[in-house]
């Protein structure tokens, strides 16, 4: 498998099918919606307080919009790839979402578990915090690439939530260094859409119209995001296809 290769075709395949393409438009909107929201400067502190607690839901919807986007990017790429109709898909939704959530809760825990246990060993060493942190992470991110097949094996095999997680540790077994590298690849291109955003923020922050930036840039950052966490998804999808079909015709060569 050539990665670069690989990384081009799933980004032809989305540019191909406007459909996959418009998907895009669904975080642009959030982010447009927000900006929008965060943009108003309510000016009594309690009147903060109570927009931000408004705000907490639509945030988990849009979490969860943008796990309902995945969920239809993956079945049309089975629907491209099988006869299954495109209109079965919604009933992987309760797997599909479940894995997401237990997934998510997992690593989050991890997460913050780790870094409050660092906190306490940098009070009696700061070096040795940094030995104990940098191990932990990498293992976070071994294991965050082991099951990151896990939602796509879902929809594609139709299997459940712990069946598709163990059957992703077996595909992606020997495969580490090639997903770690589309991984730090989708890392490096959402890093500079970040770091383009923030820098034109203190150029429209010192021109004094940083209400425009957020009704206009953050939704382009937010369309460009969503574009390529679909990529992502095209990506991995087509390379568990790849690895299934190889692992058939391996099988029937043996025979």
């Amino acid at each position: 498998m050539n990665l670069l290769s690989d990384i081009k075709a799933a980004v032809r395949y989305v540019f191909s099918r406007k459909g996959l393409l418009s998907l895009a438009l669904v975080n642009m909107f959030f982010s447009f919606f927000i900006g929008g929201f965060i943009a108003v400067d309510t000016g009594e502190s309690e009147t903060r307080i109570c927009a931000a607690l408004i705000l907490i839901p639509f945030l988990l919807l849009s979490l969860l919009a943008d796990e309902l986007v995945s969920l239809v990017v993956l079945c049309r790429v089975k629907s491209d790839e099988s006869s299954t109709p495109f209109s079965m898909g919604w009933k992987y939704l309760g797997r599909y979402i479940a894995q997401t959530m237990l997934l998510s809760v997992a690593f989050v825990a991890a997460v913050v578990s780790s870094v409050l246990l660092s906190v306490v060993i940098a009070s009696f060493s700061k070096l040795l915090a940094v030995f104990f942190i940098s191990p932990v992470f990498c293992a976070i991110f071994y294991l965050s690439i082991r099951l990151a097949l896990g939602p796509s094996i879902i929809v594609l095999a139709d299997m459940g939530v712990m069946e598709s997680l163990s059957e992703s540790w077996r595909v992606t077994r020997g495969r580490m260094m090639y997903l770690a590298g589309a991984a730090i690849i989708l890392a490096l291109v959402s890093s500079v859409i970040s770091i383009s955003d923030s820098a034109l923020t203190l150029v429209f922050k010192a021109l004094g119209i940083l209400i425009l930036k957020k009704l206009f840039i953050n939704p382009a950052a937010g369309f460009l995001t969503g574009l390529l966490s679909i990529i992502f998804t095209v990506f991995l999808a087509r390379f568990y296809l790849q690895a299934a079909a190889a692992e058939k015709a391996g099988g029937k060569a043996a025979k």
